[in-house]
């Protein structure tokens, strides 16, 4: 439904250009990234001949959309979000050539009140293939810096006398930290202290304050700058404590930053998602890195140990997430993660074996208050808190069906609509797709939704049963190798999907309709060998409050079974179901 929903946005937008101004403001609101918002618009993509005269008719159309997407930027920006002329660069680029790029902004500059905007563009666009080369080879971002500054001569005797100076010294600066973001984003790690130590070894304390002064007059960099100063500051604080000790531990480290006050509770608690708090802690784990690697011992455990002392371990496993997702952070998130994972997983483990129900572990987390807000997208510290709270849960969920447990996704989702509304619990399941490793558990519950989203239509419908059973996932239940290396079916998500189904046959039978047990024996043996129908029922057994239906299932199919050698009475004996005489 995305792709459509988009599809319907572009077509607006082409049919009644003034509706455009309606779009931009939902998704502002939603603070949608203007790089998605672009590839929603109905540019034309197909290439633009230069100079042919048959396609000049098409710049109106192309002007006239860039134009109202560079204002939908500017208003994004206006909001304390970063998206820098060179990222508009790296969109436009994204499906152009660079020479139809280049004739576009030729084209922007003769728009009123653009010259400079096109130039800005136009340089990002020239820097973008100047970077390819550095990229390619993972050149470091302080080498750059180097080959970068070695022909800016600003110091301190003439710092803020230049203008001219100071153009050159902003210009080459915001180029390098565009840079430093494509560097991040091949997932190489450069946090925001070690941006700082690069700048306080090629300037002053006051100059490179001076300089972030100015950096933040840049459009799209004010964002950018408050993170700078916070690595400036930790920088400063690590360089002055080694003054008087040969060398700072990483706990003394921890409290010089203002990690406690942005990311633990309190007035704070909605400071989760800021950049600036995650920066904070990217900036102190990146010292715990520069600390082992001069001889020193400060393991990841440790690194825990320290944080859970002040956040709650539910609390940091959210925060890490958020940190992981964020560009250029996540080099040192993912160890802590899967750490922590398996250190709650023993806690998971403990819960399960006493058959806790994911219903009682539900409420024991909290979800339900977890506040998520519908059509505002994923982005934003209390989307990413509701999400990361509803991935724990369903984490349990597995962990419980690797006991043998039975919670069908059924009941997941009976769980979910009974605290949220059906659409808020659609998005959020729609949102979860896109997280590492939730794709697959994420869709078989949004088809379980469906199922259920169904029942009442069919229901009044009086569909039966038996009419149902092959819509729905128990009918193609598939086998896979056991841990004895024979064939069977994945029980732990069969139980489950029966479940579901026979969830359905109790609303038929509610509504005054028959469909006996013999009927559902009669769906399942006309699909599955008998062998697998007395194993489903052996099995069922043991989902909470379902031995006794379990057992009734059993007898009506045993019953049937007339011949002592049938196939369901020998399975029933292997199974344990019948006691020898």
């Amino acid at each position: 439904m995305e792709g459509c929903a988009e599809a319907m946005q572009r077509a607006l937008l082409d049919e009644y250009p003034k509706a455009f101004s309606q779009v931009s403001e939902a998704w502002l609101r939603s603070k949608l990234n203007p790089e998605d918002a672009f590839h929603m618009m109905p540019i034309p993509l197909k290439q633009i001949g230069l100079g042919a005269v048959g396609e000049k008719s098409q710049w109106p159309v192309v002007l006239r959309m860039i134009l109202g997407w560079l204002g939908y930027v500017d208003n994004y920006r206006s909001l304390g979000l970063d998206f820098s002329d060179y990222k508009v660069a790296k969109v436009l680029t994204s499906n152009r050539n660079f020479d139809e790029v280049l004739e576009i902004l030729r084209k922007l500059r003769d728009v009123h009140g653009m010259k400079d905007r096109a130039d800005r563009i136009q340089s990002g666009v020239i820097l973008r293939l100047a970077f390819g080369d550095s990229l390619v080879k993972e050149l470091s971002p302080a080498g750059v810096f180097t080959e970068m500054f070695s022909s800016v001569t600003i110091s301190s005797t003439n710092v803020g006398r230049e203008e001219s100076d100071w153009a050159v010294l902003l210009t080459q600066l915001e180029k390098w930290l565009e840079y430093v973001d494509e560097y991040r984003s091949l997932g190489l790690d450069f946090s925001d202290y070690k941006l700082a130590q690069v700048l306080a070894v090629h300037r002053n304390k006051d100059e490179v304050l001076e300089i972030l002064y100015m950096l933040e007059g840049v459009p799209g960099m004010k964002n950018r700058v408050a993170r700078m100063r916070t690595g400036l500051k930790f920088y400063i604080s690590i360089a002055s404590a080694e003054i008087s000790d040969s060398i700072v531990t990483p706990e003394k480290a921890f409290y010089m930053t203002n990690v406690l006050a942005k990311l633990d509770g309190g007035a704070n608690v909605n400071m989760l998602g800021s950049l600036i708090a995650l920066s904070e802690l990217d900036n102190w784990l990146d010292y715990v890195y520069e600390y082992r690697s001069r001889g020193h011992v400060f393991s990841n455990n440790d690194v825990l140990d320290l944080l859970i002392k002040h956040i709650k371990a539910s609390r940091l496993s959210r925060i890490l997430r958020k940190l992981r997702d964020t560009l250029g952070m996540e080099y040192r998130a993912t160890p802590l993660l899967k750490l922590l994972a398996n250190r709650r997983r023993r806690n998971y483990d403990d819960w399960a074996r006493s058959e806790l129900s994911p219903a009682e572990v539900y409420h024991l987390l909290s979800i339900s208050k977890a506040i998520f807000i519908l059509g505002a997208g994923k982005e934003g510290s209390r989307q990413h808190t509701a999400l990361s709270m509803l991935e724990d849960w369903l984490n349990y969920v597995e962990r419980y069906w690797s006991f043998d447990h039975v919670f069908s996704n059924g009941q997941v989702i009976d769980v979910l609509c009974s605290h949220r509304q059906t659409e808020e619990v659609i998005e959020m399941l729609r949102m979860l797709q896109y997280v590492p490793g939730m794709e697959n558990q994420a869709h078989m519950l949004l088809s379980s939704l469906a199922c259920r989203l169904q029942f009442t239509v069919r229901l009044n419908s009086g569909w039966t049963p038996k009419v149902v059973y092959p819509m729905m996932p128990i009918s193609t239940a598939k086998l896979i190798p056991s841990s004895s290396g024979r064939m069977e079916l994945d029980w732990p998500v069969t139980l489950s999907e029966f479940h579901d189904w026979l969830d359905y046959v109790d609303k038929f039978r509610l509504l005054g309709r028959k469909f006996s047990d013999d009927q559902v024996i009669d769906v399942l043996t006309a699909t599955r060998p008998i062998e697998e129908v007395v194993e489903l029922f052996h099995k069922f057994r043991d989902v909470h409050g379902m031995k006794h239906r379990a057992d009734q299932f059993q007898r009506l199919l045993l019953l049937r079974s007339t011949a002592v050698d049938s196939p369901a009475v020998e399975h029933a004996l292997v199974c344990g179901v019948l006691k020898s005489k």
